[in-house]
């Protein structure tokens, strides 16, 4: 009988071993999510103490223009009305349908600053492939949208007053003028589509901003 009770015994204090190990395994691997849950709030919150929050960018006014951000329904984008965001820009496309609503080039960007935003700049050839995809087509070999490039052959300098480093020329007889317009009349020239011209010559215009990062 006491050799009976103490098999009892062995065995019982296996069987709560054996549950014990369990429990604490799973109290291990909950200990571990939660570890890497700390870890990843702990990373977020470095990146919103890095970046910058909604108020900074309100700042960036001297007179925060809420009806061009925010709806009646207090609800605020990252571009004013009428724009179009992609990867931290706005961007506005003139869309005058007649010559006579076209404008210079001084004049197109004077538009732009009127509005807070300034000529197109491109940075690279993602942003290139986007402009040519967003800008409506219009079928003119000679018209197009003037971006923020200004210079000569191998001297193009952006408005922001960084050097040009990838250009997306539609031939090489493309860079013998003063001031640069995109042409959007054929989509499968994605990358060769810019062409300079006459400042003065009445086009359409792209214009461009930051957006609210929030």
């Amino acid at each position: 009988m006491c050799l009976s009770a103490d098999y009892l015994t062995t065995g019982q204090l296996r069987k709560e071993n054996s549950a014990f190990k369990e429990a604490n395994q799973q109290v291990q691997e909950l200990n571990n999510n939660l570890t890497a849950q700390n870890e990843s709030l702990e990373s977020e919150n470095t990146q919103l103490l890095k970046g910058p929050t909604l108020l900074d960018e309100i700042l960036q006014f001297r007179n925060f223009p809420v009806e061009k951000y925010c709806s009646k329904a207090r609800r605020c984008s990252r571009c004013p009305s009428g724009w179009t965001f992609n990867n931290s820009k706005c961007y506005f496309v003139f869309l005058g349908q007649t010559w006579k609503t076209w404008k210079s080039w001084e004049d197109s960007r004077l538009d732009c600053l009127k509005m807070g935003a300034d000529l197109l700049t491109i940075q690279n050839k993602e942003e290139q492939m986007f402009i040519m995809n967003f800008a409506p087509t219009y079928y003119d070999k000679w018209h197009g949208y003037w971006i923020g490039l200004t210079g000569k052959a191998q001297d193009w300098v952006w408005i922001n007053g960084s050097s040009l480093t990838t250009g997306f020329w539609a031939d090489a007889g493309s860079q013998n003028k003063t001031h640069v317009l995109t042409n959007t009349g054929h989509k499968d020239k994605v990358l060769n589509s810019w062409r300079s011209t006459n400042p003065d010559m009445p086009n359409r215009w792209i214009c461009e901003n930051k957006a609210l990062l929030f």
